[in-house]
């Protein structure tokens, strides 16, 4: 099972209660969706983010040393999974 967290440009985190479905991710991204796959984990961002010039999300930024432009959600896959 995974867990689903939104980090946002301003620096809040707020936690998901469920698996957002696509359109809520394209809801809460505000557009087109593309993944980043890091580890067993994928960061889901604004695919357009940079052409709509969208601020740096300097705490994701940070966190993969790469600059990544507006909210993010955040699918932490369970550690101890053997499945995926």
């Amino acid at each position: 099972m995974s867990e689903y967290k939104i980090l946002r440009v301003n620096g809040c985190l707020e936690i998901l209660d469920k698996k957002p479905t696509l359109i809520d991710m394209q809801k809460i991204l505000g557009g087109y969706i593309e993944p980043i796959i890091i580890g067993r984990n994928t960061l889901w961002i604004d695919k357009h983010g940079e052409i709509k010039g969208l601020p740096t999300n300097k705490l994701v930024a940070c966190l993969i040393n790469k600059i990544i432009v507006g909210d993010v959600i955040f699918e932490i896959q369970d550690p101890y999974r053997k499945d995926v």
